[in-house]
């Protein structure tokens, strides 16, 4: 607790292909919303750049951030001060340690909301015995746990029964798209890297990138902004869309902002960086 731990810059690009910037790690969150506030900035007036035809965003809203093991007290009380208002963790089949995790991180920041992320590794009764062993101030505040166990609408059905908000990542690929058609009330992670916007779902998705590189990343941006266009702000779910910090600074990084709930858009056609694409040492593959 001694000065400040800066966040940890650990994930680093390949060197041999820089489009593959790749992570292992939780992304950070920020609020869409074409209602709140419309704008363009001077640079951006390009009719051919996509985000800024996308209309970005509401600067009112505050995001989350998902946090890896870490990161220190010191840098999630910076980010609370930076206008990040909720965490996301990443959470192993031990429960225990889940919990602690948890209770300690809430308790630093009193006013955050919470998404645990355990990457299917329970099964139905475990992710139950997790969710009945949390006390009642800690349920309030969670926004969704993220993939507890595989998913089967009758294992499902079970979790949302006992009240456990839940959100489908891992199961959003074609073998899975019962969970799409379903009245089960999921929240849908939605990767546009990975996959097509599905266009019938039960919650409102939450966009995210799958860590890479901020070319990508801005396409999860634009499609987040599309598919939000029309709504107002009370009906937008943070998204997981500031992945960039979780990366050494580079010439791509440096256009995305710091440390903030708010990406910056950089400007240029398409989804910007022109300069920088131009000079890259493309290889056909």
């Amino acid at each position: 607790m001694e000065g400040i731990t800066p966040f940890p810059w650990c994930f680093r690009a390949k060197e041999e292909n820089p489009l593959s910037r790749n992570g292992l790690f939780p992304c950070f969150y920020r609020h869409l919303s074409s209602q709140k506030q419309r704008f363009l900035l001077p640079h951006q007036m390009n009719t051919n750049n996509l985000i800024n035809k996308a209309i970005l965003c509401s600067l009112a809203m505050a995001g989350a951030a998902l946090l890896p093991s870490c990161v220190s007290p010191a840098t999630i009380r910076i980010m609370e001060s930076k206008g990040f208002k909720a965490g996301k963790i990443k959470a192993s089949a031990n429960l225990a340690a889940a919990l602690e995790r948890l209770t300690m991180l809430a308790s630093m920041v009193p006013s955050w909301r919470w998404r645990l992320d355990f990457n299917g590794c329970l099964n139905e009764n475990d992710a139950l015995k997790f969710w009945k062993s949390l006390p009642h101030h800690l349920k309030t505040r969670i926004d969704f746990i993220e993939d507890p166990c595989p998913f089967s609408i009758q294992s499902w059905e079970r979790l949302v029964d006992a009240g456990m908000p839940l959100a489908l990542d891992m199961g959003s690929d074609v073998e899975h798209q019962p969970a799409i058609s379903s009245d089960l009330p999921i929240i849908r992670i939605v990767k546009p890297a990975r996959e097509a916007t599905p266009e019938y779902l039960y919650e409102p998705p939450v966009f995210t990138t799958v860590m890479d590189h901020p070319v990508g990343q801005l396409w999860a941006v634009y499609q987040a902004a599309e598919y939000y266009r029309n709504s107002l702000p009370t009906e937008i779910p943070l998204c997981g869309l500031c992945t960039h910090l979780l990366f050494e600074p580079d010439p791509f990084i440096d256009r995305m902002g710091g440390m903030d709930p708010q990406a910056a858009v950089p400007g240029g056609t398409g989804l910007g960086f022109d300069e920088l694409l131009e000079h890259i040492p493309w290889k056909i593959l």
